[in-house]
């Protein structure tokens, strides 16, 4: 087996990789326990032995049980490998991976990244999150670097690929994020998110019949992908054929129900349709999961209007206002009524 041989491996202690090699020190060990107890005879030596054998594995249920509140948390496993490798760049890097995903505290996970780094300048995971949090953060020089640096060290990391693709693309070079993605697709061609955020550049760039292969090729591979579900209803809707738009709203509301956006959408929809009463039911939903969505308030106001409830309709526009001041369109409405 590679754990128990003279290939090179990065990782060269790994708590899973010692369940196997222990099977067969285990044995030895007590072979040679019983064969020590056999050829002394000693009244002595057999209690000690036995006293050994009994004590023996009440310290390692104890030392197992320490270990396992360490595995808890994602938290506590990486503050653990950090004060106990703390030259060590992975533990660095995966905490601060906890403090963006999890808690979303970006100043926090930027200390982390960083030490990450200044540990292990020449790994390409540490560069390639780095890379992921400058782009999240909008910092695009700093996401540019660090994912070049990321795949200048390996090539073949699909998500480098399609982060870097998404930085050109929000920096407006559009056929270099296309290269990326591309790349970033024949490493793996399964990548749900990857056919989703180049679908979003192709609509972003009015190519909506490419826009809509990428994004139903998305939801093909991941079926609960809400927002891939959300942003195919909004190009078929683009496009003029409400009926696959409001199947694809309704499979994001399956697939999240706490997302806004696809109750607001489907509201347009049904709106547009002369089905007010479904269609204010959903925008109201959409308000209701975000009371700070102004558009929703906007879309739910042009219903009432339609429907004829004047009142209503100068709540929404009110609130509208309220959350964005130089909404123009709730403005010229709300003068109308």
């Amino acid at each position: 087996m590679v754990e128990s041989s003279i290939i090179p491996i990065v990782d060269i202690i790994f708590e899973h990789r010692m369940y196997l090699p222990l099977a067969g020190a285990s044995v030895c060990f007590a072979t040679g326990l019983l064969f020590l107890v056999h050829t002394t005879g000693r009244k002595g030596t057999r209690r000690a032995a036995l006293l050994f054998v009994v004590l023996l594995p009440l310290v390692l249920a104890s030392a197992t049980y320490v270990r396992n509140t360490q595995w808890q948390s994602r938290k506590l496993l990486w503050e653990d490998v950090i004060q106990k490798a703390p030259g060590k760049a992975r533990g660095y890097s995966n905490l601060g991976l906890y403090y963006y995903e999890v808690v979303k505290d970006m100043d926090r996970a930027k200390v982390y990244y960083r030490r990450a780094v200044e540990n292990d300048p020449s790994s390409p995971e540490v560069h390639r999150n780095m890379g992921i949090f400058y782009l999240d953060s909008n910092d695009l020089e700093k996401a540019q670097y660090h994912l070049k640096q990321s795949l200048s060290r390996k090539m073949d990391s699909p998500e480098a690929h399609s982060m870097l693709a998404l930085v050109y693309a929000r920096k407006g070079q559009y056929d270099r994020a296309m290269q990326h993605f591309s790349y970033a697709l024949s490493l793996d061609p399964t990548q749900a998110e990857v056919y989703y955020n180049r679908g979003l550049v192709f609509a972003s760039r009015g190519n909506t019949k490419k826009a809509i292969g990428d994004l139903e090729r998305a939801t093909a591979l991941k079926p609960e992908f809400a927002e891939a579900h959300d942003s195919l209803g909004t190009a078929y809707f683009m496009t003029g054929k409400p009926d696959l738009a409001k199947r694809e709203f309704l499979a994001a509301i399956r697939a999240n129900p706490g997302f806004p956006g696809p109750y607001n959408n489907l509201g347009i929809v049904l709106t547009g349709q002369g089905r007010f009463n479904e269609a204010t039911g959903y925008l109201k939903e959409a308000v209701r999961l975000n009371p700070g969505f102004a558009q929703a308030h906007l879309n739910l106001a042009k219903a009432y209007i339609r429907a004829g409830q004047t009142l209503l309709a100068r709540r929404e526009l009110n609130e509208a206002l309220a959350i964005d001041p130089d909404m123009q369109e709730a403005r010229q409405l709300l003068e109308k009524l």
